[in-house]
């Protein structure tokens, strides 16, 4: 798969794909180790809170991503509250 081919993308658009987690971590792994992209369209998957928690832990990693659109989802104040966060991490600054 794309995801698994390890190689380095500036930006990706997975936007309405119907693309979840669903427990997975193949997404989120991608995002972590994935240290050149920049930007990560994943609006209008449906993708949830529990979505969101996996794709935040991800980003606690990466800190060269500057755009993660996720507009269109099924994400709640819990899912938004877990991505600012890491989003804010200071320990996952360089």
């Amino acid at each position: 798969s794309l995801l698994a081919s390890n190689k380095r993308f500036l930006s990706i658009n997975f936007g309405s794909n119907n693309i979840r987690t669903m427990g997975g971590t193949e997404l989120p792994h991608f995002l972590a180790s994935n240290a050149t992209l920049q930007e990560l369209y994943l609006a209008n998957n449906g993708l949830d809170d529990n979505d969101a928690e996996l794709i935040a832990q991800a980003l606690k990693r990466n800190t060269n991503l500057q755009e993660l659109f996720l507009g269109g989802d099924n994400i709640t104040a819990i899912g938004r509250t877990a991505l600012s966060k890491a989003n804010f991490d200071s320990t996952s600054l360089n």
